[in-house]
């Protein structure tokens, strides 16, 4: 966190440890003039264990959730699997917003398969409208989806990007 501060950053995007008191976060954030702008929180601890997430997060003094990893036992090639997923982590969106916060969904390539015309990422957002996007272009740019699709079909819902590089399998090794 040192670092991130030197360089001149002011927020970061955090990832949700039981291990790290949230005082003991929050006061080394403080020290560093830093503040947690979101947090990435797995499934279990969203769906079972959500209050205190929140709570966790609440002491840091963020309000964005952000689900990062799904694993591959949830998914297939299958549209009817997405619009359910979408169904699933509405729930916990709709949750998150009736304690103050907000829920977003972090992709990776997976879910950029086409599936009936749209990508599995479209039907999982179309079937859970308040589940929020954070768009990664590394990953649409390995997936060969253009970003700037994403970004106008669900610009309402998009409020953090991570913008970076991603070669693509077999390049730039």
């Amino acid at each position: 966190a040192k670092l991130v501060a030197e360089v001149g950053y002011t927020g970061v995007e955090g990832v949700y440890s039981k291990d790290i008191p949230a005082e003991d976060l929050k006061a080394v954030l403080d020290g560093l003039n830093l503040t947690m702008t979101s947090a990435h929180v797995p499934l279990d601890q969203l769906e079972n264990d959500l209050d205190n997430a929140i709570a966790y997060q609440k002491a840091l003094g963020n309000t964005t959730i952000l689900l990062p990893w799904i694993p591959d036992t949830l998914y297939d090639q299958n549209a009817a699997t997405w619009q359910a997923l979408g169904k699933r982590f509405n729930a916990i969106a709709e949750a998150c917003e009736a304690q103050g916060c907000n829920f977003m969904y972090h992709h990776h390539n997976f879910e950029m398969v086409d599936l009936d015309g749209k990508l599995g990422l479209e039907h999982m957002l179309d079937a859970g409208d308040k589940i929020g996007l954070e768009l990664d272009t590394g990953w649409c740019a390995v997936a060969g989806v253009d970003p700037l699709m994403l970004l106008d079909k669900y610009s309402g819902r998009i409020t953090r990007m991570h913008v970076k590089d991603r070669a693509l399998e077999g390049e730039n090794a």
